[in-house]
């Protein structure tokens, strides 16, 4: 039997329980959500952006899986069309903002956080993030040039992406892109060291797909026709993963309608130019349209897994989870693993991050793309009841270790794990490293270099819960 197998063994019905009524609305329009620590407790929480309807936050409370909604008050500025919201700690003050891209010729924000999930729109301080002509859809924050503040890639519809830094005060950096000619209708960006030389790279994708590898002072220069990746035609998605686990970042790349996967293969040489093996198609059966994809661990085998939310115009479609292999292909699970989120309203993203800080990955799917009537399970929330278990390590340093390298020993392997925004359209944020152990046991080794370069050694005694670190070799958990 497999490892796969071993949430039936175990007498689980399925991998992936449902947790109805935790304070999740079940109705409502939204472009989908994004999770991130929003009031300094150590806990995953919901922004959800309902598009022309005031966003919502919903804070995690202290013990098991529930939320409780923030009142309607002073808390969120009140604005309109909202698309995707990319979270990150842009000020350094240990609290996660929120950039919020905003259509139809309205400003971008920059939320603020106090600390306490209370927020002030800071953009109008630097005229260029606010950017009215753009029609946002998404953003990332990036480190790109191995000192804080992070970078931010802005990502829009009618107009060609946007790239700000710190210097200080935000100034313009995008024509350190795709010049000279952006194209508009870049809507999906990934952040990775793609090359293995500490510095952060970036694939985008829209009307045209980019392997943009940094310079280390935050100049690019596109390389994927001469890389050998070969993205399939209408890419639309792209994510970087280890899905071989050989510890260097392949491509995946997602086409939106009719819905199509595939895999182009790291194999960059030590010191030498990017290079990946032409792009495979994963032999999976999709929906029509594919709204968002993820890859994490999510039965703690070791090996990086496949979730998709997807739908088409007119039926809703049970979203899609599969087990990797570890070799880049995958194989669907069905219900044998569950959390697959059949509602009543079009999938619009799904994030899978350690909720209850148990070393395992539960799934929130979000719905509400969609007219439809009537529409219901805008939230659902799956707990994973996996047997085998893991380790999350959320970095306790500027920006959440944004750029950091994780290596940790469990048993005969070597697991790698970057710190870098994870981006699940139009929304990204940074989640805690995750570490699926298949079946070692501790204590277990991690080293973290961190990303000044300096690196710190830390023996994490037990699976099964999450860790906070610290740079000097500090951690509680």
């Amino acid at each position: 039997m497999t490892l796969a197998g071993l949430g039936c063994a175990a007498g689980v019905s399925t991998m992936f329980a449902p947790r109805p009524r935790i304070g999740l609305p079940d109705q409502g329009k939204t472009f989908g959500t994004t999770v991130a620590d929003l009031n300094g407790d150590h806990r995953l929480d919901v922004f959800l952006s309902r598009h022309h309807e005031k966003a919502l936050v919903f804070l995690a409370r202290p013990q098991g899986i529930r939320f409780r909604s923030l009142p309607s008050g002073d808390n969120l500025p009140m604005f309109s069309d909202q698309h995707g919201a990319a979270a990150a700690d842009f000020d350094g003050d240990g609290d996660r903002d929120l950039y919020v891209t905003v259509g139809g010729g309205r400003p971008n924000r920059l939320l603020q956080n106090d600390g306490n999930a209370a927020f002030v729109d800071v953009a109008p301080m630097w005229p260029a993030l606010v950017d009215t002509a753009g029609r946002g859809r998404g953003a990332l924050w990036v480190e790109l040039d191995g000192s804080p503040p992070p970078e931010l890639l802005v990502l829009n519809y009618l107009s060609p992406p946007r790239l700000f830094a710190w210097t200080p005060g935000f100034m313009d950096w995008s024509d350190r892109l795709l010049a000279p000619a952006n194209p508009p209708w870049i809507v999906a960006g990934a952040a990775a060291d793609v090359d293995g030389d500490g510095d952060t790279d970036l694939c985008v994708a829209g009307l045209t797909v980019a392997l943009l590898i940094n310079d280390g002072r935050g100049n690019f220069h596109d390389v994927l026709l001469a890389s050998g990746a070969r993205p399939p035609l209408g890419t639309r998605l792209v994510a970087f993963a280890d899905v071989n686990s050989d510890a260097r970042v392949d491509l995946v790349f997602g086409v939106t309608a009719p819905a199509q996967m595939a895999v182009a293969l790291n194999q960059t040489e030590p010191g030498g130019e990017a290079k990946f093996s032409p792009a495979t198609r994963l032999d999976l059966e999709f929906s029509h349209e594919m709204t968002s994809f993820v890859l994490q661990d999510l039965d703690n085998d070791g090996w990086l897994d496949l979730y998709v939310a997807q739908h088409d115009e007119i039926h809703n479609h049970a979203n899609l989870v599969a087990h990797g292999r570890g070799d880049g292909s995958f194989e669907a699970r069905g219900p044998t693993w569950g959390a697959l989120a059949d509602v009543r309203s079009q999938s619009t993203n799904a994030w899978a991050a350690d909720f209850d800080s148990d070393g395992d990955l539960d799934i929130l799917a979000t719905g509400g793309k969609g007219e439809i009537v009537d529409a219901r399970g805008v939230l659902q929330f799956y707990e994973n009841r996996t047997p085998l278990l893991g380790i999350t390590v959320e970095l306790l340093a500027p920006a959440h270790g944004l750029g950091a390298r994780l290596e940790l020993v469990a048993g005969s392997r070597t697991i790698v794990r970057q710190v870098q925004p994870v981006a699940n359209p139009w929304n990204s944020t940074i989640l805690p490293a995750h570490f699926g152990l298949g079946g070692a046991m501790g204590p277990f080794a991690l080293t973290v270099q961190w990303p000044d370069g300096t690196h710190d050694e830390f023996i994490l005694p037990d699976a099964g819960r999450s860790y906070r670190l610290r740079p000097g070799g500090a951690f509680d958990g």
